[in-house]
């Protein structure tokens, strides 16, 4: 079966990793199948991978490395637009690939992320690597005690949040299980 039109295909197209003749007329090779596919299921894979490889661009350029082929596994994942949760050991690069990804939506797409830690440490530490990763301060909203010093600060930043004022929330997860009434919802990405 065709991966793009479900109709019949030939065994030697399918390890090829080409779709059928009526998608595709004439053989090329298999990295550019995307600049002749115009329709289709395949398209959509096709989007995913052109997205992908402007992420890895992207993340290159702040961190001067490539992606792990775990962190290029989550990417996949996030642009297939498949929930998950990042479960890795310490060191693999949870952190930088949630705080690049944040960098790259709030950019690219003008899009909202919250990102939960454990410890307000972590999320002192976060917003300061986003910081030196160029985001604007004014698009973050790190909610911490050393943000959030004073009783009137507190209630600011509280505002800030229920109002959707940020484009990337950083908060630990106690927090949230305070304040879930006032956290917007359906809002991130």
């Amino acid at each position: 079966m065709c991966p793009n039109c479900n109709g019949d295909i030939s065994s030697d197209r399918l390890e090829k990793g080409l779709p059928c003749v009526k998608c595709l007329p004439d053989e090329v090779e298999k990295d550019e199948v995307c600049d002749f596919i115009g329709y289709g299921k395949f398209r959509n894979v096709c989007d995913v991978w052109e997205e992908l490889n402007r992420f890895k661009r992207f993340f290159k350029e702040i961190i001067k490395n490539d992606l792990w082929s775990i962190q290029e596994t989550w990417a996949i994942r996030y642009f297939l637009n498949i929930s998950y949760a990042l479960l890795a050991p310490t060191g693999i690069g949870k952190t930088t690939f949630g705080l690049i990804l944040s960098k790259f939506l709030v950019e690219n797409f003008n899009k909202k992320v919250y990102l939960l830690f454990p410890t307000q440490v972590l999320v002192n530490q976060a917003y300061d690597k986003l910081i030196n990763y160029g985001v604007n301060h004014n698009k973050i909203i790190a909610y911490s005690s050393k943000f959030a010093k004073s009783k009137k600060k507190q209630e600011e930043l509280k505002n800030r949040i229920k109002n959707g004022d940020f484009n990337i929330l950083i908060t630990t997860t106690m927090f949230l299980y305070k304040n879930i009434d006032n956290i917007p919802k359906g809002i991130y990405s």
